[in-house]
């Protein structure tokens, strides 16, 4: 069946029906006609766009194996000119938003009001402008990718867009007054990352701080001393460095570590281990007066995470 309605709503008229037309895929309107390809039949047909139209459709091409879709390259189906666009606020210079403008029906039908709406981000001050949200929202990653969501399950706008990582990303943390996502890359001994996505500017590429690693499965950074601290399970090493990579020193030797997690404001570290006796350490962040603080029920205690405000550390294990 081949059908039209109009755009606002209403009643459905047929256009065509029947079984002269068992598998119509894709359409195109053309002037007063329509086109479509029919798969099964491999044709591309022409006909009346009006319905009830008796008039036999006109067979354009004959056996096309797998027929898929269809349309005009017409430039009259593509306006660009101010009149024949209504006088679209957007037509010029994208109507001064950054990412999308869209022409909402204004007051009465010779005028369209303007509204931006952004790709990732939120609305700035002026309406125009899209920046990277700060208010509170999820980072995780997939194999391949860092992404982002809102906290409300209703609100599906990206806080930033999805970054492509060539090799397999682990973890994750971020540093809030330079606007950066830390994560880690594990690609095998010596080949290992870790890098950065700038908030400010999000779209560019991932910026490299360290190549050379062995496994790092765990990264936590400290936002008082501006250091980041990471977990590398190859080289049986937590170790800490600065932003950009240099003053890199091993801060405690650790036979399996996984997660890690950072307690600046009281000067404290905390790791999972996953070594044959699977526990939960903590330590200076210089790494001196050791602690186990959970040595029992563990098998792979995965993730690692603290309440700051009720001091309560959670983890999570992959095993249990």
């Amino acid at each position: 069946m081949i059908a039209r309605i109009n755009p606002q709503g209403g009643e459905t008229e047929i256009v065509r029906y029947g079984s002269r037309y068992p598998t119509p895929y894709g359409i195109a309107v053309f002037e007063s006609s329509i086109i479509w390809v029919d798969r099964n039949l491999k044709k591309v047909f022409q006909a009346s766009n009006q319905p009830g139209s008796t008039e036999q459709p006109a067979v354009i091409r004959d056996n096309v194996n797998m027929l898929r879709d269809v349309t005009i390259f017409d430039q009259r189906t593509q306006p660009t000119t101010a009149q024949e666009l209504n006088y679209n606020p957007c037509l010029e210079a994208n109507g001064g938003c950054t990412h999308f403008c869209f022409a909402l029906p204004g007051s009465d039908k010779d005028n369209q009001n303007k509204k931006c709406s952004c790709a990732f981000g939120n609305l700035a001050a002026d309406n125009e402008t899209c920046v990277v949200s700060r208010d509170d929202y999820l980072i995780y990653t997939t194999e391949s990718t860092v992404r982002s969501l809102r906290l409300d399950p209703e609100d599906h706008a990206l806080p930033f867009p999805v970054v492509n990582v060539p090799r397999t990303s682990v973890a994750l943390d971020f540093d809030l007054t330079d606007r950066r996502v830390y994560f880690t890359q594990s690609s095998g001994a010596g080949a290992s990352k870790i890098s950065y996505i700038s908030l400010s500017s999000p779209t560019a590429a991932p910026v490299e701080v360290a190549s050379d690693l062995g496994a790092p499965d765990g990264i936590a950074y400290d936002w008082i001393n501006r250091r980041i601290y990471y977990s590398d399970y190859v080289n049986q090493s937590i170790s800490s460095m600065s932003v950009d990579g240099a003053q890199r020193t091993i801060v405690a030797h650790v036979s399996r570590p996984r997660a890690i997690m950072l307690d600046p404001c009281r000067g404290y570290m905390y790791w999972t281990d996953w070594g044959t006796h699977a526990k939960i350490e903590r330590a200076t962040l210089g790494g001196n007066f050791r602690t186990e603080i959970v040595n029992s029920s563990l098998v792979w205690p995965n993730g690692l995470t603290l309440d700051y405000e009720e001091a309560r550390l959670y983890w999570a294990d992959a095993s249990l």
